[in-house]
């Protein structure tokens, strides 16, 4: 026989079957589930019920838990290549916050952007982070004194600074 039971307050952010066996030893019979995505509860676990904690109802009337599926999982835009101010308009237009770093490219323009973390094109959580690394130009290179030097250990040292070097001689008046 149907008992009038409370709905339960304390099931919101518990596991799904958590939940359930807690509505089941109350004497509830008739227990529904449907899903919807929430970025605040933890994908598996309760958001709320229908009816809502604090109810009166028979033990036989149904009863839903409402469970997360996690956050809602949207395309990360992919901006390479891109300037900085522009991409992350973009990413933050998609939901997206942005945390953004620099590195040297030889490749990349300065102020553009070199690669993202998610890539473009991968799903990421609305609301979650992208890293974004723009292109501080190339590499600058301080060029030591070479003066007196023998053309090996001028390229030695100019190979020591990942530079390419190439040798040519031409007579001087004041280098023997």
């Amino acid at each position: 026989s149907a008992k009038t039971v409370t709905v339960p307050s304390d099931l919101i952010n518990k596991p799904e079957q958590t939940a359930e066996s807690e509505l089941q030893k109350l004497g509830f019979s008739d227990i529904q589930t449907q899903t919807q995505t929430d970025s605040q509860v933890q994908s598996g676990n309760v958001i709320k019920t229908d009816p809502g904690a604090g109810t009166m109802q028979k033990s036989t009337q149904p009863i839903t838990l409402v469970v997360s599926s996690g956050a809602v999982q949207v395309p990360v835009p992919s901006v390479v290549g891109q300037p900085a101010a522009t991409a992350a308009h973009t990413l933050q237009a998609a939901g997206f916050v942005v945390n953004q770093g620099a590195a040297n490219s030889s490749t990349v323009a300065q102020g553009d952007v070199i690669s993202t973390n998610p890539a473009g094109g991968t799903k990421a959580a609305q609301g979650s982070a992208v890293s974004m690394i723009v292109s501080s130009g190339k590499q600058t290179v301080k060029i030591p004194s070479l003066v007196n030097q023998s053309p090996v250990a001028a390229g030695q040292q100019l190979g020591a600074l990942q530079l390419v070097t190439t040798t040519a001689q031409e007579p001087s008046p004041t280098v023997p």
